[in-house]
This record gives C-alpha cells, structure tokens and sequence, in this order.
C-alpha cells in the first residue's frame, strides 16, 4: 500500500515553554483517523520498567489497541467463566499462556519494540494488538483524529502513526518533527480510505488481519 504524507498549514500550537503537541489526523477522504497510535521517538531510545493490563472480558481484549513503553510488564487477567489461551507469534515479542481463568493472572514482559498481534487458540474471534514503542511520548487518537501529547522536551524527533486500518503489522513514519516553539499541523493522506473497524468480539474480528 502506498501512503503519502503531506505537510499543511500551521494550525495548532506548541507552547514554547509547556512543549505539549497538538495533532489531528486525517485520511485522504479527510475523515478523522482514529484509533491511531502516534507516538515520537528521540536520539536514544527508552525504557522503563512499568505494568499495563489488558483484560479479557465477554470474549473480547479490553483494550483492543493498546501501547506501552518498551520494558513494560503486561498483565492479562481473565474476567470471564471461560478459559483462555493467550498467545502472539510475533517475535520478538511472541509469547503463549495456556488455558487458565479464575484468580491466576500471568504477565509478559515487552522488552523489544514491535507490534504484538495478540489472540486466543480457543476463541477465533477474539483480537487485539500491543504496540511496544521506544518512548514515552505516545498516546492514541480519539474519535476526533484528535491526540495531545504533553511534557515533551525541547529537539528532535521522529513521528509515526500505526493503525490495523492501515497495515497490522508496520508503524509508518511520519518524518522528523521538532519540538520548542513552533505552531504544526499534520494530515496523514493515504491512497485509499481507512476501512471500518470490525465490531470487537464480532465474527469478522479477524478482519483486520487482512490488512
């Protein structure tokens, strides 16, 4: 797939001393980009040592989309009657927990950025994705496009933007972007428009695999 990214007219502003970042996100049909990871990367990349949990309720990953920092621990509790087998083939960051429900919570750390692809080996329609960064300037788009980053010191950094809706397992980049003082509007334009998400839990779940 083909993506394009275009620069447009400076609309929002970066306090020079509050260093926040304001995006909007559009596809090329102009609607908004939601459920979008962004997420900006400095000279070095980061770590840190932080928990994240992702729940597995009615048959579904809550949150579907989710981004940590690399170096995080992700706990994987099951609050449904059922058993679950958790797993991801992408290394490397792949991981298996075997059948478990009730009280046992096991954890896998994410030491390596990547896309996880997550499921279940007993439930097909169940989904979601794990995006390990090397940063902590990240954040999603809201139904808007719309994502503020804050507390960002002052240089140089890398952009990108991930999203199943544009390829499940690539992050795209965006090009340099430089932080302290200056107003920035971005439009990611793709050739085509970004499809639908499947309705979570729903039987074309897997959908976003076709990407």
């Amino acid at each position: 797939m083909r993506l394009i990214v275009c620069g447009c007219l400076a609309i929002f502003t970066i306090a020079a001393q509050a260093a926040d970042l304001q995006l909007r996100l559009r596809d090329a049909a102009g609607d908004a980009a939601s459920d979008t990871v962004v997420y900006l990367v400095g000279r070095q990349a980061l770590s840190a040592d932080r928990r994240f949990t992702i729940r597995q309720k009615d048959k579904r990953f809550i949150p579907a989309i989710a981004v940590v920092q690399a170096g995080t621990t992700v706990e994987f509790p099951n609050e449904d009657q059922v058993s679950h087998h958790v797993y991801s083939f992408n290394r490397p960051n792949a991981f298996e927990l075997p059948l478990y429900r009730d009280d046992l919570v096991p954890a896998v750390r994410f030491d390596e950025p990547g896309i996880v692809v997550i499921g279940c080996n007993i439930h097909d329609s169940m989904l979601g994705y794990i995006v390990v960064v090397p940063t902590p300037h990240f954040g999603i788009t809201d139904a808007g496009g719309e994502l503020r980053l804050t507390g960002l010191p002052a240089g140089r950094y890398r952009l990108h933007a991930w999203s199943p809706r544009l390829d499940p397992l690539n992050a795209v980049a965006l090009g340099p972007v430089d932080i302290g003082g200056r107003d920035l509007s971005l439009q990611l334009a793709l050739d085509r428009r970004l499809r639908s998400a499947p309705a979570p839990g729903g039987d074309d779940a897997l959908a976003w695999d076709e990407y």
